[in-house]
């Protein structure tokens, strides 16, 4: 066992997430992240200071990035969370199914057919779990 940046507990076989967005939904996904055994919120990408401020105060053991692509070069986050207008749902998670993330992003998948298949051929290549968030 480890200490993570707030100095909890962190076990080996803990599941790090990045979370990508952390506006009034991306607050709760980040809650529920870090509430989870067997999860770490290990880093949140926010575009507007005031998210970023909200996220670091709401999780002092993440490291906060103003853009999601430098989180992605991170070799320890295993997953991505997405909780961003929907029309950015597709380019962010192909880009961390490419960076070799599992990846959960909020409903709708994305905005197009050609894109959800995109996506899955992309998961499916990489052997990383995609998955959609249906709050219901």
């Amino acid at each position: 066992m480890a200490l993570d940046n707030s100095g909890q507990t962190m076990n080996d076989s803990d599941l790090r997430f990045g979370l990508v967005g952390h506006g009034l939904w991306g607050t709760h996904h980040g809650r529920a992240i870090a509430g989870t055994d067997g999860a770490v919120l290990a880093a949140v990408a926010e575009r507007s200071d005031e998210g970023r401020a909200a996220a670091a105060a709401a999780h002092p053991g993440a490291d906060v990035y103003d853009d999601y692509r430098r989180m992605l070069d991170r070799d320890d986050i295993e997953a991505v969370d997405i909780v961003v207008p929907s029309h950015l749902h597709y380019e962010i998670a192909a880009a961390a199914l490419d960076a070799g993330k599992h990846v959960l992003v909020e409903k709708p998948m994305v905005l197009t057919m050609d894109h959800c298949q995109k996506l899955i051929a992309l998961a499916k290549q990489k052997g990383k779990v995609l998955a959609v968030d249906h709050e219901m």
